[in-house]
């Protein structure tokens, strides 16, 4: 009886000890499909030099027991300042010549060491994104080596200043050309993507002068860089003399976040819907930009895991705002979230693949690709938002023509009825008194000038054109940063390709008055005035508008209200 309790406890202990043997092993990488490549972390064992002092000859000299093994589907050595070994132990059954390539192609400072089967040690031209691209055996976006057809043992010193994923592909010449040149596709449909939609809305922005399109566009471009460093190709094919253009991965980061912020707060109008997310994406601007030229001074700000964190809280930071604007009614924000979602999504899933928390998809790679299918998506969901902006601003147009034909016939019967008056002669068999005559006269010249304040127009123009505006229709002007906003007496609006203050010369003083720096009220749709430091107007449709302190004084003598 006593036996059979002390089984489980003995299969245990055997299951524990086995694994320990297990990992104590090193493992051997035996390539023997010539048409397939192999990634090499399940082969890896790792051994941190935390002073970066160590030699090959100190490293080959150490004991097998100093090296931990990997163990992972992709191999993550984190974020730290020390250089470190990492070595694979392979036996090629093939007769092809092998060939090494990095997947994730930002290390710094990579160096190979090849031990043969005569034990002769072959040192390889440094390489990384911060030596020369000329090192590389294969002029391509990858780093990559040939390791020839006999290789043993594998050392790699390998040190970055950002998280240090280091994720890599054995196979023959044939394999790894496929693997580059479908890479090679996969990244060029996406900057094709990103061209077409910079330059479609830069067409727009010229001919609407709307800055939400410029600055989309900037964000654009931002992105676009930063997956040129990314993706290597930037390396390979455009700035490949230019090494200082690799040295800091937070510098192209912010190369889009920057114009990300800007962009959301024009394209959410976060000035007037959301004044105190507006001054904390100002801060967040002004704050990237002090680091960045900084950084580009040569002066270390943040080290790499508190730049990736600040980086993550402006991602977050702008779905938040998105999701605050689609709350209160912003229209077109909709889409701005959906695109915010998707891009978040796929970070938090690379992460979530870079860490190994989610097995890696080694046959297709779908981590190495999710970030850059996300923000496709997400500029695509971008660019719809957009065009539901235009979409907007067009329905406003039409029906504010639609609005103007209406009262067009109304205005002509007035100008009809006006013309019938002036053409009624005085009866010469009537003796008139000539005080009534004087005061019928008046009246008919206060009708006359009261009517003609209601044709009086004032032209608005907007992306479908000019729109000429009756002034008795206009309730109150919003101001939305570039563009004003018209709130008319039907509940429609307008949306005019101008600024507030280009308007205050044409709108008659009197009637008009702008009582904060955003809005320009009729006085005439005034109901009543809350008092308080600057107070607030009611007016007949029931919205409730500021008063600037300054505005107060003069307001309330308008109103003629003591």
């Amino acid at each position: 009886m006593s036996s059979m309790r002390l089984l489980p406890f003995l299969l245990l202990l055997s299951l524990y000890t086995g694994r320990i043997f297990a990992q104590s092993v090193t493992p051997i990488l035996v390539y023997k499909d010539a048409n397939r490549y192999v990634e090499t972390s399940a082969f890896a064992t790792v051994l941190e030099d935390a002073k970066s002092e160590w030699s090959i000859q100190q490293v080959m000299g150490m004991p097998d027991s100093v090296f931990r093994r990997a163990q992972t589907s992709r191999l993550n050595l984190g974020n730290s300042e020390s250089r470190f070994w990492v070595r694979f132990r392979i036996e090629n059954k093939t007769e092809e010549d092998l060939y090494f390539l990095n997947v994730v192609p930002i290390i710094q400072y990579l160096e190979l060491y090849v031990v043969n089967a005569d034990g002769q040690v072959r040192s390889y031209p440094p390489s990384g994104i911060l030596r020369p691209f000329e090192n590389r055996t294969l002029p391509v976006h990858k780093i990559n080596f040939h390791l020839g057809k006999n290789p043993k043992t594998l050392y790699f010193s390998v040190k970055s200043n950002r998280t240090l994923y280091f994720s890599n592909y054995i196979g023959t010449r044939e394999v790894i050309d496929a693997y580059v040149s479908r890479d090679e596709r996969i990244f060029l449909f996406c900057f094709g993507i990103y061209f077409i939609l910079i330059i479609y809305n830069l067409v727009i922005y010229f001919y609407s002068r709307d800055k939400p399109f410029l600055w989309y566009s900037i964000f654009q471009l931002g992105s676009l860089y930063y997956f040129l460093y990314f993706s290597g190709l930037g390396f390979a094919y455009i700035w490949n003399d230019f090494l200082f253009m690799n040295k800091d991965s937070n510098i192209h980061v912010a190369a889009s976040l920057i114009p990300a912020c800007i962009f959301t707060m024009y394209f959410l109008n976060t000035r007037n819907l959301l004044p105190r997310f507006h001054v904390y994406l100002k801060a967040l601007v002004i704050g990237y930009l002090g680091v960045l030229v900084v950084q580009l001074l040569g002066f270390v700000v943040f080290d790499n895991k508190l730049a990736q964190f600040f980086n993550f809280t402006t991602y977050l930071s702008l779905w938040v705002v998105a999701w605050v604007a689609y709350f209160k009614k912003h229209k077109t924000a909709r889409f701005y979230l959906m695109g915010w979602t998707v891009y978040l999504f796929t970070v938090i899933m690379t992460v979530l693949f870079a860490t190994n928390v989610i097995p890696a998809f080694a046959s297709f790679s779908v981590d190495n690709y999710a970030i850059n299918f996300g923000s496709i998506v997400e500029a695509i969901f971008l660019a719809f938002a957009l065009a539901d902006r235009v979409y907007e601003i067009r329905q406003q147009a039409r029906s504010a023509q639609d609005l103007l034909l209406k009262q067009s016939a109304d205005y002509e019967l007035l100008v009809e009825k006006h013309n019938h008056l002036l053409n009624i002669q005085p009866n010469a068999n009537t003796a008139e008194n000539p005080i009534e005559v004087a005061q019928r006269l008046e009246t008919l010249i206060q009708s006359i000038q009261t009517e003609r304040d209601l044709i009086r127009k004032v032209s608005i123009p907007t992306i479908e054109g000019v729109i000429l505006l009756p002034l008795s229709d206009i309730m109150y002007i919003e101001a939305m940063r570039s563009y004003a906003q018209f709130h008319l007496s039907n509940g429609k609006k307008i949306i005019a390709s101008r600024p507030i203050g280009d308007f205050e010369d044409v709108l008659p003083d009197p009637t008009f008055f702008r009582i904060h720096k955003s809005h320009t009220v009729n006085l005439n749709y005034v109901e009543r005035y809350i008092r308080g430091e600057g107070g607030s107007v009611i007016l007949q449709n029931g919205s409730e508008i500021g008063v600037s302190r300054t505005a107060k004084a003069e307001l309330l003598r308008r109103l003629q209200i003591s």
